[in-house]
């Protein structure tokens, strides 16, 4: 590219948040349009900066974001690429600017930093690999996306109404032009995830709550397109940013290295840990996955016909 791509960040962001130090650093500001989309009331300031645009809206994050595109329709199509990180992310405004380039120079569409391994982690493909620069995956979770104006317009319509979002990241990797070389996760840019997840905090009612409607999200999308058997892959890998591999032998291999340069064992449950991220499948055909694409198109096309505004 001959000029920098244009970003749009909007992060729905509440009280509990650990990402201020980061979302807020002049140097990101300078080079993203920001949306802080408020939640709840905030009892932090948010710092006064051109790039930063207000909005508000009580509910789940990806009802929050459907609504901002809603109402700012022209966001849809002034922007190259869009960036959806969780309000607990942290990390550097640095390492996030890193991630944009690694994105650029690797013509990612859609893509996330890794997870350090120190974090929740709700999928062991999204933890990080040390030994890796990127790795080509099928699959992008919710956490931190960050994807290409074409891959968001066709995502929209599966916002609406969506307070989980659960599902969602099992077909946005469909709707990359080349979804072997163009979805990726970025190894050398990981950031923490120190929330306990739902699932993994399930001792208080708002929590049980939050894991049930999750769960129904996911049953409902599930349901109505069709996702059967579902296996993650590494398609291929990039070391050092220069060579690529494609053995599945190799990518094993540097894999479980890569774990264990990490983490030191002290425990039976230490190792079990190591050996469950460590697992990965690197299928070089398509995986057993089913999705239903005639409904999956056809709700793209309702969804438009419906909102001609964002057309």
């Amino acid at each position: 590219m001959n000029s920098k791509p244009k970003i749009l960040c909007v992060i729905r962001i509440g009280n509990n948040q650990s990402c201020a130090s980061w979302i807020f650093d002049s140097a990101l500001l300078d080079s993203v349009t920001l949306v802080v989309s408020r939640y709840q009331s905030l009892t932090f300031s948010v710092p006064d900066h051109p790039s930063i645009i207000h909005h508000e809206f009580k509910g789940g994050k990806w009802e929050g974001i459907f609504e901002y595109f809603k109402a700012n329709p022209e966001s849809l199509k002034e922007y190259d690429y869009y960036f959806f990180p969780d309000d607990d992310i942290e990390t550097t405004a640095e390492n996030i600017q890193k991630f944009f380039a690694l994105c650029e120079k690797f013509n990612l569409k859609l893509a996330q930093p890794a997870l350090r391994t120190d974090s929740y982690f709700s999928h062991d493909i999204t933890v990080q690999r040390r030994l890796f620069t990127i790795r080509h995956t099928d699959f992008v979770e919710l956490m931190i996306p960050f994807m290409s104006q074409k891959i968001l317009q066709k995502s929209l319509p599966f916002f609406e109404n969506a307070k989980y979002g659960w599902g969602l990241d099992y077909i946005w990797s469909q709707f990359a032009d080349n979804p072997d070389s163009e979805v990726g996760i970025v190894d050398s840019t990981p950031v923490g995830h120190y929330r306990p997840l739902a699932k993994c905090n399930t001792q208080t009612t708002t929590a049980q709550s939050a894991q049930n409607l999750m769960m129904q999200e996911y049953k409902s999308f599930e349901d109505d397109y069709d996702l059967k058997h579902i296996n993650f892959s590494i398609k291929s890998a990039q070391v050092n940013g220069r060579f690529q591999m494609k053995s599945k032998k190799i990518i094993n291999i540097l894999n479980i290295i890569s774990i264990y340069q990490y983490i030191k064992p002290t425990t039976y449950k230490d190792l079990k840990r190591i050996f469950r991220i460590s697992k990965i499948e690197t299928k070089s055909k398509i995986n057993q996955q089913k999705f239903n694409n005639q409904k999956i198109n056809n709700k793209i096309i309702d969804f438009y016909r419906r909102n001609s505004e964002l057309n």
